[in-house]
């Protein structure tokens, strides 16, 4: 349902294109791996083929192309291992930026919460506060309780005798 109400398509990046194209390069060598190995395979066909009807020389001829086939094939995938290696570490690093951004972004927020609690001064002065009122009311409870201990004196006094 999204889908439809959407108002603008996703952008595609600079980012995006560059690993399309790295994959798509990816699997076109794939493909060309199997093309490789169905050649060696045949190859290996062809120079068992001319064993059997003694024809050594085409024999020989046939494992030379099999042996380049597979020299073709090692070099394509030391580029599909590299071509691999780049696409796992672009993807790494597109994530890696991600995860930036949402620190970055975090901090930001931190910092607006921290001014409008007026930072760690503020949070000390409340505390400061809060000692000072409660150290104004000790002397005021203090008298309090020496005003109510004298009276009890008293009043023990008063009933006694």
């Amino acid at each position: 349902m999204g889908l439809f109400f959407s108002k603008r398509p996703p952008k595609v990046t600079a980012h995006d294109r560059a690993v399309l194209e790295l994959k798509v390069q990816r699997d076109k060598l794939r493909q060309y791996h199997t093309r490789i190995n169905n050649m060696i395979d045949r190859e290996t066909q062809i120079a068992r083929e001319c064993l059997r009807q003694d024809k050594r020389r085409q024999a020989v001829i046939a494992l030379k192309k099999k042996k380049y086939q597979e020299g073709l094939l090692d070099k394509s995938q030391t580029q599909l291992e590299n071509i691999q290696a780049m696409v796992d570490s672009i993807e790494f690093t597109i994530m890696e930026k991600k995860v930036f951004d949402s620190l970055r972004a975090g901090n930001a927020v931190l910092q607006d919460i921290q001014r409008e609690i007026g930072g760690v001064e503020a949070v000390e002065d409340l505390m400061e506060e809060r000692v000072c009122v409660r150290l104004s009311r000790y002397p005021a409870e203090l008298t309090t309780y020496v005003l109510m201990k004298e009276s009890m004196k008293y009043d023990s006094c008063v009933t006694i005798g």
